[in-house]
């Protein structure tokens, strides 16, 4: 996956994508005002204005990312679609983060899509300053795992209904890419073909014609 494009940090963090970034993780594991602050200072913004390189195949990810809007996927060495992560999730690669380990994926970032980002330095500063938040990032590693398990449990659908659960699922998705790519994304990430994927597409604009305006 070839990007020409990079993240640009932004000065500040908007507050209402701090507060987002704050919350959510909350969901995960409740945290005390000391770990809330420490995470604040910690995170720092970027956005991509074009799909841009968050993180490139074969090094190593000492960081994770919460997207705030738009989307980031994961691409294979092949281009397959690895997974795809949407506002309000955490970006990680658990090879990474928990081993040192070289990336097996890209992680590309879409059009307007800005994200918060840790680094592992600032995690091992927040834990030992605030130790409550150790399990809030095995939580974050154990709902990427799910992603997988959701993944294949779409991808084993018929055509229609697992085009039906995409376009639900990740409708964030679809002004991040060029229209080629994100229909290459769609095809990748459903284990269809492009070629497939149109049948389809064609099939659900034909069965809208013939059931006519409501």
């Amino acid at each position: 996956m070839t990007i020409a494009h990079s993240l640009t940090r932004v000065p500040k963090i908007r507050q209402d994508f701090e507060d987002q970034f704050i919350n959510e993780l909350r969901l995960l594991k409740a945290f005390d005002l000391a770990a809330e602050q420490e995470l604040r200072r910690g995170g720092v913004g970027y956005l991509s204005e074009q799909a841009s390189m968050l993180h490139p195949y074969g090094d190593i990810c000492r960081k994770c990312w919460f997207v705030n809007e738009g989307c980031v996927v994961a691409f294979h060495e092949t281009d397959d679609v690895h997974l795809i992560f949407v506002a309000g999730e955490v970006v990680i690669v658990p090879a990474g983060w928990l081993g040192n380990d070289a990336s097996l994926y890209s992680l590309v970032a879409g059009r307007n899509t800005h994200v918060i980002e840790i680094s592992y330095a600032v995690y091992e500063r927040i834990s030992t300053n605030c130790p409550e938040v150790i399990p809030l990032w095995n939580r974050i590693i154990a709902k990427k795992s799910q992603k997988h398990t959701l993944k294949d449990m779409m991808t084993r659908k018929p055509g229609k209904e697992k085009l039906a659960d995409f376009e639900t699922q990740y409708v964030d998705m679809f002004q991040s890419f060029s229209i080629q790519l994100h229909k290459w994304i769609i095809a990748s990430f459903l284990h269809i073909t492009p070629g497939s994927l149109s049948r389809l597409y064609k099939e659900k604009r034909t069965s809208h014609l013939k059931a006519g305006p409501k």
